[in-house]
């Protein structure tokens, strides 16, 4: 599995994309892989999961 990295869509982005705005998992390429997640420390947990490895805080 890649690296994945926490973004944070806004309302705007997520409008255009059809999601709902909160952080995601991301591929280098801007595929999302985890589920939205309300905050940074839980959209990391979820990253952890999917790919077994932790990652700091930004």
């Amino acid at each position: 599995m890649e690296n994945l990295t926490p973004r944070h869509i806004k309302d705007v982005e997520s409008a255009r994309m059809g999601i709902k705005a909160g952080w995601y998992g991301i591929k280098i390429n801007g595929t999302l892989v985890t589920d939205r997640s309300a905050s940074l420390e839980e959209c990391l947990k979820q990253i952890e999961k999917v790919t077994g490895r932790v990652i700091s805080p930004l």
